[in-house]
């Protein structure tokens, strides 16, 4: 099987039904951010531990030296945090950052 990109999907779709795009549009974000949350569930994880040490987005904001407004887009499973910033919070909430490579289910 091929992968095909987004645009050329969107293309084809576009040339068959044009209001097949819209939906096509909605279920592919959907689908992205339920697989941010479902495969990482990182966010919360990092929220639950902010909130267990009585620290404020702000607070965490300053400690780790990364805008407040992306501390909620990731605790909201809206974020694509780098590594970096994945290391930079977890120093600040005293966590360990670990990383597990896994095969994909056939």
């Amino acid at each position: 099987m091929r992968l095909r990109a987004h645009e050329e999907l969107t293309a084809e779709l576009r040339a068959d039904d044009p209001s097949a795009v819209r939906e096509f549009e909605r279920a592919s974000r959907e689908h992205f951010r339920q697989a941010r949350l479902e495969s990482f569930g990182i966010g919360k994880r990092l929220a639950d531990r902010r909130q267990e040490l009585r620290v404020s987005q702000r607070d965490l904001a300053a400690r780790a030296d990364i805008p407040q407004a992306e501390i909620s887009r990731i605790e909201r499973g809206l974020g694509n945090p780098t590594l970096l910033t994945l290391a930079r919070l977890a120093e600040a909430l005293d966590l360990e950052v670990a990383l597990q490579a896994k095969a994909r289910s056939q």
